[in-house]
Order: C-alpha cells, then sequence, then structure tokens
C-alpha cells in the first residue's frame, strides 16, 4: 500500500486540505480530499509540506492498516449485516439478539479461519437463554445459522472466503432437555433358588 498526498488551497475555506490517493496491494486505488483543520492564518503552505505532511501521511497509513485489520474479522461483516437487515425487515430486535450471541463466541475470529465444524458445533450445543440445560430446538438453531448464511455471503462478495460453506451444515434433530436417569426406591423381589443336592 502505498499514499501519495499534497497540501491544497482551497480559496472558500480558512484551513488548509490535503488530497491524498490510496493505491492498494489488490491495484484499487481511492482518493480523497480532507480538511486539516490548520488554519492558514497560523502556518504557511510551505510549513505544510515540511513540517504537517509527513506525519499526516505515517498517521493515515496506521488508520488504514487498522481498518483493514478489522475488515477481517467476523465482527466486520455482522456489523455490515445487521445495518442492512435492519432497514429491511420487521423481526430486527431479534435478528440483533442472535447475532450478538453469536459474536460472543466468533467475533474477534478473522472470518476466513472459522471452520465449517466450528460453526456446526456451536449450533448443535447452543441452549436456551433461559434455561441453559435446555438445547434450542431444531428450529431456533435454523434461525441463527441464517445469520451465519448472511455473514458469510457478505465476506464472500469482500473476497476474504472463497465459497459460503456454511449453506452445508446441516442441523441434525436434538431433544429439547437432556435425558437424566434416575435409580430411586429399588423394588426387591424375592426369587426362588435351586434345591441343593
Amino acid at each position: 500500500m502505498k499514499i501519495k498526498a499534497c497540501i491544497v488551497d482551497i480559496s472558500r475555506n480558512s484551513s488548509w486540505y490535503v488530497k491524498y490517493s490510496v493505491f492498494f496491494n489488490n491495484g484499487e486505488t481511492e482518493t480523497k480530499t480532507v480538511s486539516t483543520k490548520v488554519s492558514k492564518k497560523e502556518k504557511s503552505k510551505a510549513w505544510m509540506k515540511r513540517a504537517y505532511l509527513p506525519l499526516w501521511i505515517e498517521k493515515m497509513k496506521e488508520k488504514i492498516e487498522k481498518d483493514r485489520q478489522k475488515s477481517f474479522l467476523f465482527e466486520y461483516f455482522a456489523d455490515k449485516f445487521l445495518v442492512a437487515y435492519e432497514r429491511e425487515w420487521h423481526d430486527y430486535q431479534n435478528v440483533f439478539y442472535r447475532t450478538r450471541r453469536i459474536l460472543e463466541t466468533f467475533g474477534k475470529r478473522p472470518i476466513a479461519e472459522i471452520t465449517k465444524l466450528e460453526i456446526k458445533e456451536y449450533l448443535q450445543t447452543l441452549s436456551s437463554s433461559k434455561n441453559r440445560y435446555s438445547l434450542l430446538s431444531t428450529n431456533s438453531k435454523k434461525k441463527y445459522l441464517f445469520v451465519f448464511h448472511s455473514v458469510f455471503e457478505l465476506a464472500l462478495d469482500a473476497g476474504l472466503i472463497e465459497r459460503n460453506f456454511t449453506y452445508d451444515i446441516r442441523i441434525n434433530p436434538s431433544f429439547r432437555t437432556p435425558f437424566l436417569f434416575f435409580i430411586s426406591n429399588p423394588i426387591i423381589v424375592p426369587i426362588s433358588c435351586p434345591k441343593q443336592i
């Protein structure tokens, strides 16, 4: 990644501006003009070029790199999914809750490193928020799987993954409540023994 920048004087504004272009390694280019919020009366253009601009470029590189690292995480795409979903669907609150619950486990993980097995194991062991000993129904787990479908689809669009393998995941039917076996009040039944000879 490279950044080229220069100080520009926009006549109608009282501050100096920076016009910069970012050249990404994948060939993409992004150009913007932003205010420095440094008054033209306080600093000359020569000073801005000599002292301000080199430091500004270094800070911008650090910011872009941090943003790039964040864009690899599951939570980055989950947030984008929630923003889009809020505008289109009526059951946003339920989807928001499920997504936030998923983020507790996968949020800080790079999305490309999350495996199909991890997601399947997570879904199979999901318990009710009201009773942690009660597993969620198959239908409820499918609603959580829908969140994974949507988030991974965004990562696919961004080119971070080659295919959305979450569509390969099948939810196996499971009991809502684990079985517990007890032995209580044993019944003693007399049995007849053969006579000894």
